[in-house]
């Protein structure tokens, strides 16, 4: 995938989906499962743990405040993909693969790097188009 300048990928750290004290499943899992946040500084502190154990990202990693504004906005549990333009407006929503909680990144028409090479291609299209007029 190589955009260049014209995609910015970024990661929204928001609602733990388990935590050990609210909703405690996956005790198979070999990670410690962090607490409900009662505070920013307990978001942020959670976040940081989740990036400790699964990598630095290598774009930006923002944090929804401990009254979920992003969450209530968005919906974005368990996980999603959003395309959002310059002007913040969201131009497409990826869904799940039906009766998985996976997502296509491929290529494909409804896969996240096909929908975004399809926007890419209609934008330059529509500024082509401006320009030639």
């Amino acid at each position: 995938m190589a955009w260049g300048e014209r995609v910015a990928f970024a990661m929204i750290y928001i609602k733990e989906a388990h935590a050990a004290d609210v909703w405690p499943i996956g005790d198979h899992l070999t990670i410690e499962r962090p607490n409900e946040p009662k505070n920013n500084e307990d978001r942020i502190k959670n976040a940081r743990d989740f990036l400790d154990v699964f990598g630095n990202f290598t774009w930006p990693v923002y944090i929804d405040t401990v009254a979920n504004e992003f969450e209530k906005e968005f919906a974005p549990w368990p996980f999603r993909f959003y395309i959002i333009d310059s002007s913040m407006k969201v131009l497409w929503k990826a869904q799940p693969v039906a009766d998985e909680c996976t997502y296509d990144t491929t290529d494909n028409p409804n896969g996240v790097e096909g929908k975004i090479k399809e926007l890419l291609a209609a934008h330059t299209d529509t500024q082509q188009g401006q320009a030639t007029s």
